[in-house]
């Protein structure tokens, strides 16, 4: 997902996507494809329940989804949806 497209989607989502960690969460994915909070709380320098939280919301609002074929045991995995599915859900939301 690229600047442009994570600035348009604060505009029109506002409030899921006004915190930065959602921003670089979201970047993060887009550029490295799926991954679990914990993979991606050492990159980010955020602790793995920080991460888990802002995945949480940010898949509550439709920014991004899990991976369930992914998992394995009790892990959560999170993907960002086709580009198109997320740009359904922000202007419809």
């Amino acid at each position: 997902m690229s600047t442009a497209v994570v600035s348009s989607c604060a505009c029109a989502g506002g409030i899921p996507l006004a915190h930065p960690l959602r921003q670089r969460i979201l970047r993060a994915l887009a550029e490295n494809g799926p991954a679990t909070s914990t993979a991606l709380g050492a990159p980010l320098g955020e602790n793995t329940g920080a991460t888990s939280y802002h995945l949480r919301q940010l898949a509550q609002h439709g920014f991004i989804e899990e991976a369930p074929e992914l998992a394995k045991g009790n892990e959560r995995w999170w993907r960002s949806p086709p580009k198109d599915q997320c740009m359904q859900r922000i202007l419809c939301n």
